[in-house]
Formats: C-alpha cells, structure tokens, sequence
C-alpha cells in the first residue's frame, strides 16, 4: 500500500522570489527618505523667512504707532525705518542668507497704510522669495 504523502513548506524558490519581493520594498522605502529631508529642509527655509518678514511688519507697525512716527505726509516715509531696515537687509540662518526688503503704501486717501515685505533666498541654484504684507498705521 502506497501512501500519499504531501509536503508541507514551501520550496526554495518560493523563499527566493519572496525575499526578492521584501528587498525591493525596502530598497523603496529608503529611496523616499532622502526627497522627505530635502523637502523638510525646503519647509524650514520657507518658515524662517515667513518669521523674519513678520519681525520686519511688526517692527514698522511699532515704528508707526510712536508719536510722529506714521507716514509722513503721505510721502511713504515712516520715521525710522531706513535705520530699522538696514539691519535686516542680509540676514543669515546656517547656510541660507535671506535679502529683505520693504515697500511702503502710505497716503491720506488709502483707508490704513500698507508694508509689503519681500524676503527673497537663494537655495541650490534656484532663487526664492516670498511676499507678506501688512497693515501699519
């Protein structure tokens, strides 16, 4: 009498095609941590020129509010703000040097006095800036 016996497992092959199954998913894995640094680097740079524009705002809101200190007779002028300015025209954080600069809107027929700041960077070849404006007084 013959019996027919199964064998249970999985033959050598089968481990060969799973195990190069698992390494190329780890080999993808790891393929996506380096472009998630440089994107997390990117976000950082974004985020200190974001805080640095509005340091730049809040600074000219304050310069604004001094007794005399508003825009001068509509002549987009506010009392001391070529001095505050200068001390932000290249600011550095690490490897980044960010160029800031200021556009007054200021006038007795606009309803509040306007600061744009543009904060602009240079990072890998590629020139970036950013925009933020605020009211002043």
């Amino acid at each position: 009498m013959e019996k027919n016996i199964k064998t249970a497992g999985a033959s050598i092959i089968e481990i060969m095609i799973s195990m190069m199954i698992v390494a190329i998913l780890l080999m993808a894995v790891a393929a996506v941590f380096p472009r998630m640094t440089a994107h997390r680097k990117n976000i950082y740079e974004v985020d200190q020129a974001r805080i640095i524009a509005a340091e730049v705002i809040e600074g000219l809101q304050m310069l604004s509010s001094r007794p005399g200190g508003g825009c001068l007779d509509g002549g987009g002028t506010i009392n001391g703000a070529d001095e505050f300015m200068a001390q932000y025209a290249n600011v550095s954080f690490g490897a980044v040097t960010y160029n800031v600069t200021s556009d007054l809107e200021c006038g007795p027929s606009l309803p509040f006095s306007t600061a744009t700041v543009t904060v602009k960077w240079s990072k890998s070849g590629k020139d970036h800036e950013i925009r933020v404006t605020g009211a002043v007084r």
